[in-house]
């Protein structure tokens, strides 16, 4: 079984960029983001695409982020994705609370620092800087689009460690 991690903020949920810190910890922040629908509706797919478990892998900057950001899923991508979301502290990386797999996220020193195979979210207000030379998908692509994208990229990878 393939374990796909997946990012919230800027990957399923817009991100803005000029909240603080203070604001983006106050209770109830996180809760009423809009959803990025077409990359909600890709991750959706592949959540039931045989072989493939997809799993929200997020930072949190306080308790109460956590509980926003479970409300949130529950909202917009049903109660297994609430039910089974990681969320790690602002500022510890991801990959020390998770085995390797596949990492979709907007945040490069996030995906240079994973240790399987990271899959940046190009959304709009990311990726001026060009440090990430890796796998990449877009945001604002239709979900179909998306989906095939990744399911594309979670088999080649495949077929080349089968290969091996």
């Amino acid at each position: 079984m393939n374990t796909i991690y997946v990012d919230m903020d800027g990957v399923l949920v817009e991100f803005d960029p000029s909240k603080s810190i203070e604001e983006v910890a106050t209770p109830g922040y996180s809760r009423n983001l809009k959803p990025m629908q077409d990359m909600c509706n890709a991750i959706r797919a592949l959540s039931v695409t045989e072989g493939l478990q997809v799993r929200i892998l997020s930072a949190v900057i306080s308790e109460a982020a956590a509980i926003d950001k479970k409300i949130w899923l529950n909202k917009f991508l049903g109660k297994n994705f609430a039910d089974n979301a990681i969320f790690v502290p602002y500022g510890i990386p991801k990959s020390r609370l998770v085995e390797p797999g596949y990492l979709i996220d907007d945040f490069s020193k996030n995906l240079h620092e994973w240790k399987g195979i990271g899959i940046k979210v190009y959304n709009g207000i990311n990726g001026h800087n060009g440090t990430w030379r890796g796998y990449s998908v877009h945001a604002h692509s239709s979900w179909e689009n998306i989906y095939n994208q990744l399911l594309g990229i979670i088999m080649v990878n495949e077929m080349m460690n089968d290969a091996i």
